[in-house]
């Protein structure tokens, strides 16, 4: 039984399912606009916001699929509004050629796209990961590393959206999804925005001369939160004087990564990079731990995205 999150008070602590606690930091950052087209590990997220709509006065929708999900979404977000689509890893195959164009566009409104990728496919026909997906399309991506950052990072990362005019990508993993976990809750926002599309051709209609005008502009956007991200609170670097380790994680595996710093006896031993920002990475923070240890372990699911990119910044 999924709770109705949408009369959870201010600094109330609740133990919530990982989709409840996204769908609750969705309410605290102000949506109003949410899509998806259900899949598991994703689906409780939209579920949860369903019930929530009557109280809070969310538009929210079952889509056709993720591609109709994603543009309902990104016409939200054209329109000045808050708005999420969330699918599961594969369907953002099918939301594809939208999310590239949605690159282009940016976001006015504050957007968001969770992606649940699910490793050891659980549910699924292949373990894909979305981070490369998000490359592709110059969109940055958030990995919370437990139920609280799932919540909490989902509000910030319409903040965020709006701050640097891009899409973001909410990457979360089926035990994060699906794990369960206290949460301390936030306040909800009494206000709520009135929509207002303007006509712009020359931003919005994607034909050759506009793409080859948003191109650049997209790429400027991304370069500010490149610089930006070394001074998010999501990215912290922990330096051990004298450390011979040295160990970047990001997402869950970062909890694997404390717990298994634990069991071997190696506290006040190892510096630490937790990354929340895995695309673009904070390259500075990088550099600093590199420059202290002579060995660098990464700590990932499922594809040695990090340990590429730290691989490009140290050569």
């Amino acid at each position: 039984m999924l709770r109705d999150l949408a009369k959870g008070a201010l600094g109330e602590r609740v133990f919530l399912l990982g989709n409840e606690a996204i769908a609750r930091g969705a309410m605290e950052g102000g949506v109003q606009i949410a899509a998806a087209y259900p899949g598991t590990p994703s689906t409780e997220i939209l579920e949860t916001l369903a019930q929530a709509s009557k109280h809070l006065g969310l538009y929210v929708e079952w889509s056709t699929n993720e591609k109709v999900a994603l543009e309902v979404a990104l016409g939200g977000s054209i329109c000045g509004l808050r708005a999420m689509a969330s699918m599961k890893h594969v369907g953002v195959n099918v939301a594809h050629d939208s999310l590239m164009t949605a690159g282009y566009i940016g976001a006015r409104g504050g957007l968001v796209l969770v992606s649940a990728d699910d490793v050891q496919a659980w549910s699924s026909q292949n373990e894909q990961d979305n981070r490369f997906i998000a490359e592709q399309a110059y969109i940055p991506v958030l990995e919370p590393s437990d139920i609280q950052e799932a919540k909490d990072w989902t509000a910030d990362a319409f903040e965020l959206s709006e701050k640097f005019e891009q899409v973001f990508m909410l990457r979360t993993v089926t035990r994060i999804n699906h794990a369960r976990g206290d949460v301390t809750l936030g306040k909800l926002p009494k206000e709520r925005r009135q929509g207002v599309f303007r006509k712009d051709p020359t931003w919005l209609t994607n034909v050759p001369t506009t793409a080859r005008k948003n191109r650049p502009l997209m790429i400027q956007r991304f370069r500010k939160i490149s610089q930006a991200v070394n001074r998010l609170p999501y990215n912290r670097l922990e330096l051990v004087d004298e450390a011979k380790l040295g160990v970047i994680a990001c997402g869950l595996s970062y909890a694997y990564a404390l717990e298994s710093i634990k069991w071997l006896n190696l506290d006040g031993k190892v510096s630490i990079l937790k990354v929340g920002t895995t695309h673009p990475l904070p390259t500075e923070l990088v550099k600093r731990l590199l420059d202290s240890v002579p060995e660098v372990l990464v700590v990932e699911e499922l594809e040695p995205f990090v340990e590429l990119h730290v691989k490009a910044i140290a050569g």
